[in-house]
């Protein structure tokens, strides 16, 4: 369960804070468990946490022996998928759900931000990048397993803010994040089952570029909360040995774009088993 405090600065931050612990609790993918990432974690980028303002906190509990939890990741080359760290780290095991089943390695997991990979043998096609971050008003959409299932949620940039992991999966810097606001659900999302199961999945712009990666949202303000743009291009550079492929250029339509990422395998379902 992640859980949200903050630091005291005033009432009606606070309030926003009780809030946002609201809709963390029910969206937020299931606890991390005990062991420890066996890989090296990542650098920050240049502009990972910036200075001054106000910090939110994420608070993330472990998760306890037998527990089977559910999240997604998203292929961004040379095996490399990427996902959250509340989703991937200390599982004793993950299963990745793709048509042709592959062994899943730790990878990295990165030092502050909610953000983590795990490498396979697959080598079905990437989900291509985007050359510049989105800007505010930007539609976008969010691609994962929702309630386990395959699902698209369409969103619209609205603002960003700065959190900080502590509990199980502590860091000692905060880290940027960007708030969506949800403008349709999944046909099998109701707005009050949430988007549980969504965490680690990628969000791509009208071109059909990844432009952030889900860990969290507000059911009841309808927000979802993405790892932003330099932090998910500089995982994708550090993880990848070849040039980064770009999306498919300007789309028609990118929710049908969406559905077939969806269908090629290049986003997954993973589960993680303590």
């Amino acid at each position: 369960m992640i859980r949200v405090g903050a630091t005291p600065v005033g009432l009606g931050f606070a309030v926003a804070i009780w809030l946002l612990g609201q809709f963390l609790g029910q969206l937020a993918d299931p606890p991390a468990p005990d062991r420890p990432v066996e890989a090296d974690a990542l650098p920050r980028s240049a502009d990972s946490a910036g200075s001054g303002g106000r910090i939110a906190q994420l608070a993330v509990d472990r998760g306890r022996r037998g527990d089977v939890t559910t999240g997604t990741v998203w292929h961004v080359g040379d095996r490399a998928w990427l996902s959250n760290r509340h989703v991937l780290e200390r599982c004793a095991t993950h299963e990745l759900h793709t048509q042709t089943p592959a062994e899943v390695e730790r990878l990295w997991a990165h030092p502050d931000a909610d953000l983590a990979a795990v490498r396979t043998a697959s080598t079905e096609a990437a989900v291509g990048l985007a050359g510049r971050a989105p800007e505010r008003g930007s539609r976008a959409y969010a691609i994962g397993y929702p309630q386990g299932e395959p699902g698209i949620a369409e969103l619209s940039l609205r603002s960003e803010g700065r959190m900080q992991l502590t509990g199980a999966l502590s860091s000692d810097e905060p880290f940027r994040y960007k708030v969506w606001s949800v403008r349709s659900l999944p046909d099998h999302v109701a707005t009050t089952q949430g988007l549980g199961g969504i965490s680690g999945g990628t969000v791509i712009n009208d071109n059909g570029e990844a432009i952030g990666t889900v860990f969290g949202g507000n059911n009841r303000r309808g927000t979802l909360f993405t790892i932003p743009y330099a932090e998910v291009r500089a995982a994708a550079d550090a993880l990848t040995e070849a040039r980064l492929a770009g999306g498919p250029g300007a789309i028609d339509d990118p929710r049908d774009y969406a559905e077939r990422v969806l269908a090629s395998d290049r986003v997954a379902r993973v589960l993680c088993r303590y």
